[in-house]
């Protein structure tokens, strides 16, 4: 319950790090079946686990050294609730 209500609150998860049974890649697993984005670090996609290949298949992206910054710089920011007009 607790991995796909993390998954329906993030539009994006990155997936630093984990194993086959955690939590963590249950999420994985939701993010895709609820239409979320979701990236590996290619830290972890390099190891050709089962998981994150079948992962990869479905629609996760690889995200590594050499495009990590030009992906974080392309999150919009947040208005905070100071900046609302209401």
């Amino acid at each position: 319950m607790r991995n796909r209500t993390m998954a329906l609150l993030s539009e994006t998860t990155i997936i630093v790090d984990a194993g086959e049974k955690s939590g963590t890649a249950y999420q994985g697993w939701e993010c895709l079946r609820l239409g979320r984005l979701l990236f590996l670090m290619e830290s972890l996609a390099s190891r050709r686990q089962p998981w994150t290949e079948e992962l990869i298949q479905y629609g996760a992206q690889v995200l590594s050294k050499a495009n990590v910054e030009a992906f974080l710089d392309s999150i919009p920011e947040r208005a905070s609730a100071e900046t609302l007009v209401v």
